[in-house]
């Protein structure tokens, strides 16, 4: 099973004719995500990856708001030709302060010709000051989102809503002979309903910040996701150039990047997607279908910035499994069984997803170390043997790590395909592997096409094409 046959639960024009009666933008990307993964948590998980009856904690969700509102009034949006937008994710502690290792990179080469709109990960502000001084947060907006949008709920949301997920349904039905369910299915049109409520509020906002800004460009993170189809529309709308710039794993099983011939046809669907897409090398940018403009090779900058002075540690013992960020309990329980028959003198350590970090870290598992080192390439300069599933982190690891092994499931088969790691099936194969030194090793040249040198240049030379 692979995505491209789930893909034709949208492969139907019903799915390009709906839109917000007010902002005019396509209805089915504001729940697509949250159908797909329930398809793909029923199909490839043990555990649900996507919780509809999900709310933030409010409490901490307000006082995230407050804090940033705060923090927005003393640091109003400069006029700058490049707006960044970030999801917050990606902090690492640099010279006492925070430096956000996807798009502060960006943020620095720019200087005063950017400004950047940052959502606070978690719901939780930084410890430490941030290294780029000239950004806003924007918590305030998504409080004020996400109690306005409630409150402006309408029948007709309600009946585009319900459309849309009937449209669904009947395809995962008849097509993948997959049951959405009573409960799922009004749990998304209640989601979907309160998404269209806030397309028009999503628009103001966007249309405020670019008013306040005037960019000439926009560099977005996850921008072919569903949930930027409002920034990408409005952007567009305004003559407003957006790109993405890649920040992790991009292949044909990735939901958020491949979509139905349908989508993919459709001008409608085009003007939820951003113009570009700025990929790590060319090896990325081939493996998926969305129907951006243009595909743009920049590179890595945090790989390419730590690799400078990236030197491996004198003794290397660590194995290190990658988190999944779902599976966090199946992935623990692989850790304590290899720990127990791993080969002297290997140590194995469970490094957590960026959305499981916070839930590990607070402790209850004192039978399986946790790699707490917040730089993945730290981390690596220290690993013998990286293990994983389907994490951006296996191929980062490729030329750095002597030995490389993929967990051989359903769900590395679907997410990474025809990949160039050694398989296993279990704690034990592994283990087994691991005490011949020769398993696991990547011949040369399995990375190439897959980092591009020189990030800074085509970067500048990318943002040149918008001045």
């Amino acid at each position: 099973m692979g995505l491209q046959r789930l893909l034709d639960l949208e492969d139907d024009p019903g799915f390009v004719d709906l839109t917000c009666p007010t902002t005019g933008v396509l209805a089915w990307p504001a729940v697509r995500q949250d159908v797909f993964r329930l398809l793909l948590g029923d199909r490839l998980y043990g555990t649900p990856i996507v919780d509809l009856a999900h709310r933030p904690v409010m409490s901490r969700l307000a006082a995230a708001g407050v804090r940033a509102r705060a923090y927005n009034v003393r640091h109003r949006p400069q006029r700058s030709d490049v707006l960044i937008v970030s999801n917050g994710a990606g902090l690492i502690p640099r010279d006492g302060r925070s430096f956000n290792r996807y798009i502060d990179y960006f943020a620095s080469s720019l200087g005063e010709r950017a400004w950047t709109a940052e959502s606070l990960f978690g719901d939780t502000w930084p410890i430490l000051p941030r290294a780029n001084r000239r950004l806003g947060f924007t918590a305030d907006h998504r409080l004020h989102l996400g109690i306005l949008a409630r409150v402006s709920v309408r029948a007709i949301h309600r009946r585009i809503a319900g459309e849309l997920i009937d449209l669904a349904a009947r395809r995962g039905r008849d097509r993948l002979g997959w049951d959405i369910g009573d409960v799922r299915r009004a749990a998304l049109v209640a989601a979907a309903a309160r998404r269209l409520a806030g397309y028009p509020i999503r628009a103001r906002y966007i249309n405020g910040l670019l008013t306040r800004i005037r960019p000439r460009l926009v560099i977005a993170q996850e921008s072919c996701y569903g949930h930027m189809a409002v920034l990408n529309a409005t952007a567009r709308e305004r003559g407003v150039a957006v790109a993405e710039f890649q920040h992790g794993l991009v292949t044909p099983g990735h939901d958020a990047y491949n979509v139905a011939p349908t989508l993919a046809q459709s001008a409608a669907y085009r003007l939820t997607q951003p113009e570009a897409f700025l990929g790590y090398g060319q090896w990325w940018n081939d493996q998926f279908n969305a129907p951006v403009d243009a595909k743009v090779v920049i590179g890595n900058p945090h790989r390419s910035e730590v690799l400078r002075s990236w030197r491996p540690k004198s003794v290397r013992s660590n194995v290190v499994v990658l988190g999944d960020g779902f599976e966090t309990d199946a992935y623990l329980s692989f850790c304590r069984r290899l720990n127990r028959i791993v080969p002297d003198p290997l140590r194995v350590l469970f490094r957590p997803h960026p959305v499981e970090r916070a839930r590990v870290g607070r402790g209850g598992h004192d039978d399986v170390e946790i790699d707490q080192v917040p730089d993945l390439y730290e981390s690596l300069a220290s690993a013998e043997v990286v293990v994983g599933e389907a994490s951006t982190a296996l191929f980062e690891a490729i030329g750095l790590v002597p030995r490389i092994f993929v967990w051989d499931t359903d769900k590395s088969r679907f997410y990474l395909g025809d990949h160039p790691f050694e398989r296993f099936a279990d704690p034990d194969n592994l283990a087994t592997m691991l005490a011949t030194d020769d398993r696991g090793r990547l011949s040369a040249g399995v990375a190439d096409g897959m980092w591009a040198d020189n990030w800074r240049e085509r970067f500048i030379d990318y943002v040149a094409m918008h001045s």
